[in-house]
């Protein structure tokens, strides 16, 4: 079955980036893939202000992983801010690290207040503040991330973010704002089809990989091995999936060709129509404050009598993808992706769907 897919992701990749991923497969150890390797990783350093980004095979949740396991060492103290799904994911995988951990938690759709991270951050004097800034289960950015992270560094807090979901359209700085790293991936704001964990690194995390590098890792999620890769080679210390490479070059110069401003207005722009109509259908939004609303996943309660199930199920039958919520809210939320390959009139033709399936 075909469908327009506006799922938090993978997302619907435009013919073009397909295409990309379908040339001739090449060498990783070669003049050809380290001129690839090079464009790609200085293209996400200019839209992240990164003093180094490794690419490599994996997911989002490889990438978060290799941050947490190759930056934090066991024993070391983290602030970990949850507001849903993935960050309870980040905690879990520091505390398995064996990093002593605090939760400051909220409701779902829900920030946990700046002021409250300050005052933790005074009181406990974490060695880190680990957050996602683009929550994919609730729709919940912290677009003062760049005062989070200021505060954290005024405390002595070296800063890990979880931005799967969110780069480049929640963007990034990570030299200007003091973010120490931060994870992400290909399949989703990046709109590339799936396969590529992205790290971005500050200088400071770059230096730290080099002069004291983890140990007792997995290979593959060991980022001072990819740092030295890069650093010496520009190339990855394994095998990376050549060919999607290829295609997150295309779309990254896509991103560059129309600029990254008018690339996150667009999405600006799809996730508003939904924030504006849906609640006219009886869909309200999960994240009340407006500020606080991603721009790249929506998030809706369901009407009273309606389950995210049966809704997701019409849409399917009518040639639209989206997502139930995850977790406790699995039955009463609807996820809707705005990434990708999709445009204002996939939207509205979204919405006229819903709008008949709640009879309105």
């Amino acid at each position: 079955m075909s469908y327009k897919l506006l799922t938090p992701g993978p997302v619907q990749v435009h013919p073009e980036i397909l295409k990309a991923s379908a040339e001739p497969v090449i060498s990783h150890r070669g003049p050809e893939f380290r001129q690839l390797y090079k464009e790609v990783t200085e293209k996400l350093e200019e839209l992240s202000n990164a003093e180094e980004a490794l690419v490599y095979a994996g997911s989002g949740t490889t990438a978060v992983d290799a941050m947490a396991w190759s930056l934090v060492k066991p024993g070391n103290t983290v602030l970990v801010v949850v507001t849903g799904e993935f960050g309870h994911r980040l905690a879990n995988t520091l505390e398995e690290r064996g990093a002593k951990i605090e939760k400051l938690e909220s409701p779902p759709g829900q920030p946990v207040p700046p002021e409250e991270i300050s005052e933790t951050l005074r009181r406990t004097k974490p060695q880190y503040l680990a957050i996602v800034s683009n929550e994919t289960s609730t729709g919940l950015s912290y677009r003062n991330l760049k005062e989070i992270t200021n505060e954290a560094n005024s405390q002595g807090a070296k800063v890990i973010v979880d931005a799967v979901s969110g780069f480049p359209v929640e963007p990034l700085n990570i030299e200007e704002w003091g973010i120490y790293a931060a994870a992400t991936c290909s399949h989703k704001a990046l709109a590339a089809p799936p396969g590529l964990a992205i790290n971005l690194l500050s200088r400071e995390a770059a230096r730290d990989l080099e002069e004291n590098p983890p140990r007792n890792l997995p290979p593959s999620i060991n980022l001072a091995r990819n740092h030295k890769f890069y650093k010496e080679k520009t190339e990855t210390p394994y095998t990376p999936p050549v060919t999607l490479l290829k295609s997150l070059n295309k779309t990254l110069n896509q991103i560059q060709i129309k600029t990254l401003e008018t690339y996150i207005q667009e999405h600006t722009e799809r996730a508003g129509i939904l924030y504006t109509e849906l609640p006219k259908t009886g869909y309200e939004p999960l994240v009340t404050d407006e500020d606080y609303r991603s721009r790249t996943v929506t998030a809706f309660k369901t009407p009273p009598g309606t389950t995210s199930a049966e809704v997701t199920k019409h849409l399917l039958r009518k040639g639209y993808k989206i997502a139930q919520g995850m977790g406790n809210l699995k039955q009463n939320t609807i996820r809707i992706g705005v990434m990708g390959a999709v445009d204002k009139v996939d939207i509205q033709k979204l919405i006229e769907q819903i709008k008949i399936y709640t009879n309105i």
